[in-house]
């Protein structure tokens, strides 16, 4: 099967009127909000503005649903509602009807039919170098058009998860993106969103302006700039100056820099897992999983989350979110003693050196995070060498072709779907760098993921995470709360998901 990388998991509202049974849609704060500009600031650039080969996952998600539209809309509650579908059924196990909206035009003229899912589906499944999992998680077959409007989606297996999987995937005009050069498409994409793209000089800033035919009525905020700063500190220092009105991954211990009489601070516990991973690999020490274990014991992960994340980071027990966590299983204490007792067990009494790689810039404290792990990690005899290494060289040249890998600090995003959490540790997930492999828990996986009843899809989930847990392919470490700085002329509310949203974003007039 084709391997595909899994995106991630990142809107303020949803757009009033996409319910079932509407005939318009108008945006919220589209009415009566003056014209604006705003500039933003992440900590990466993006790869590409192809929506099937966007790697960096939530940095490049937000600009890609602002561009493009996707079947289903996945609120800031996490609730699914209609979108390009006004509505779903189920209609057996192995096959979904969408019915889809009438009123809707891609930027470039072509009007959206049920052609337009069928060719991206399609295109995300067979695009080389494609890392769009959504047709891999809904296990996608094929469709069949049976009008301009109405779509049916065939799966090979029941797919209990897709509508969830479709929040995430764009819909792009299938003349153009036939039709385009691929270089091309990587840097002049089109979407029917409510957004079109305007200019990106790569490594420098990328501008998106309102589309004033959006179906769903347009935005208020008129033009977006969007920049990536690596240095937290530099990206303050822009929002003091007034220069920019938003920024992203704002150390916990700086927000009083950013709480001033022209910034506030936006902070919301988000749904990121941050980890190590283990790269398995025979011959190595963390090969054996008593090595595993004894990382887990070695590593003081509530006090990194109070000297380095101001309390705001706490150890979780299992890497599925709540509500699907299993109750059953804690987090791993901090036992240094019996750390050492399994490494000595393990036949490495006298530790080993290791090498720990880290983004930076791309999550709050990434590399500092790192280095505290590594300290830790030495204090039992384990030497880890942190090396930093830029996100981009991290993903390109590191993870997706997993080259020098033996520990690395990552951070895996969710829609809290408990398939697509289950599936992160799986062996054909795309971005399952552990290489760790356990048939029971591949079987409970594979059973779970056509199982309907969310009940007992659970309680098989909860079977593999103990299977997980005990095993230890990670260094389970802390969720990432999320600190914003925001203008104060800027109305914007930060979601759980790490999608920044401006479809409902207005400016304050004094």
């Amino acid at each position: 099967m084709k391997r595909n990388l899994w995106t991630a998991l990142a809107a303020l509202v949803i757009i009033a009127a996409v319910l079932p049974g509407t005939a318009g849609c108008a945006m919220p704060g589209s009415s009566g909000s003056p014209a604006a500009e705003i500039v933003v600031l992440s900590g990466i650039d993006p790869n590409t503005l192809d929506p099937y080969l966007m790697t960096t996952l939530n940095p490049e998600e937000n600009i890609g649903f602002h561009i493009w539209d996707q079947l289903v809309w996945r609120t800031a509650d996490r609730e699914l509602v209609p979108m390009l579908a006004t509505s779903w059924a189920l209609i057996d196990d192995l096959t979904w009807e969408f019915t889809l909206r009438e009123d809707v035009d891609f930027t470039n003229g072509e009007h959206f039919t049920a052609e337009a899912v069928r060719f991206s589906l399609e295109r995300a499944r067979d695009l080389p170098g494609s890392v769009n999992s959504t047709p891999y998680g809904i296990s996608y077959a094929w469709s069949e058009i049976l009008d301009d409007y109405t779509i049916r989606i065939h799966t090979e297996r029941p797919a209990p998860n897709l509508t969830r999987e479709l929040s995430n995937f764009n819909i792009v005009p299938p003349r153009y993106y036939a039709d385009t050069p691929l270089e091309e498409l990587a840097e002049h994409p089109v979407g029917s969103g409510p957004y079109r793209f305007v200019s990106w000089e790569r490594d420098g800033p990328l501008v998106i302006e309102a589309n004033d035919d959006y179906w769903g009525g347009a935005p208020a905020i008129q033009k977006i700039t969007m920049r990536a700063v690596p240095e937290a500190s530099a990206r303050i220092a822009e929002l003091e100056t007034g220069a920019v009105d938003l920024i992203s991954n704002v150390p916990p211990d700086q927000t009083n820099l950013v709480q001033t009489d022209r910034s506030r601070v936006e902070a919301m516990e988000g749904l990121r897992r941050i980890f190590i991973y283990i790269h398995l690999e025979e011959g190595k020490p963390w090969a054996d999983v008593r090595v595993r274990q004894a990382m887990n014991y070695a590593v003081d992960v509530n006090t990194i989350g109070e000297t380095l994340f101001a309390g705001y980071a706490r150890r979780y027990a299992t890497f599925m979110n709540p509500p699907n966590d299993n109750p059953d299983l804690k987090p791993y204490p901090y036992d240094p003693e019996k750390a050492r007792a399994l490494l000595a067990e393990a036949g490495y009494p006298d530790g080993f050196d290791v090498i720990l790689n880290t983004p930076v810039g791309r999550y709050n404290k990434d590399k500092e995070a790192a280095e505290a792990v590594a300290a830790y990690l030495r204090e039992v005899g384990i030497r880890a060498e942190v090396i930093p290494v830029d996100w981009s060289t991290y993903l390109q040249e590191m993870l997706v072709p997993r080259q020098n890998l033996q520990l690395g600090l990552i951070g895996f995003g969710t829609t809290t779907s408990e398939l697509l959490e289950a599936q992160q540790l799986t062996k054909d997930y795309p971005l399952e760098i552990t290489d760790w492999y356990n048939e029971e828990y591949e079987a409970l996986y594979a059973q779970a993921a056509g199982t309907l009843d969310r009940e007992e899809r659970l309680a098989l989930l909860y079977r593999a995470q103990a299977i997980a847990y005990e095993e230890c392919p990670w260094i389970w470490l802390w969720r990432q709360y999320n600190f914003y700085g925001v203008s104060k002329r800027l109305q914007w509310t930060p979601r759980a998901d790490e999608r920044i949203d401006f479809r409902g974003a207005a400016i304050v007039v004094d």
